[in-house]
């Protein structure tokens, strides 16, 4: 193995690891730990054993190996992005609705006294 490769394998090694102890302590969830789990352990074996993405790109007829990381990539950074972009959206609707619901519970009078004086809000009478 080349020295990059050495390197490289020892940071998904650690990556595994702390995926892991995530997972042992319940820092995580258990199909977000899964999937990284899966990702990680994919990149160690295209690093330690290269020629695993040259036979599979000879199985699907693409060519050469980086071929098929490339391809994967341009075809799952797109999906995580929207994923990530709807899970935003979805929170901040989830934050505009408690907002909205706990303006509502609290009258205008029941605020003014738990905001100190230089935050009132001012009155129009």
């Amino acid at each position: 193995m080349t020295p990059f490769q050495w390197l490289a394998a020892g940071l998904l090694g650690l990556l595994i690891v702390f995926e892991l102890y995530l997972q042992r302590t319940h820092q995580t969830r258990l199909r977000l730990s899964l999937l990284r789990l899966v990702i990680w352990v994919a990149g160690l074996l295209l690093i330690t054993f290269p020629d695993t993405s040259s036979w599979l790109a000879q199985q699907l007829r693409i060519g050469r190996g980086v071929d098929v990381v490339l391809y994967s990539a341009i075809l799952i950074f797109p999906v995580a992005f929207f994923y990530l972009l709807h899970t935003q959206e979805r929170q901040r609707q989830q934050i505009t609705r408690i907002v909205r619901e706990l303006a509502l519970q609290s009258p205008l009078e029941k605020r003014r006294e738990v905001l100190p004086q230089h935050e009132q809000p001012m009155r129009v009478d």
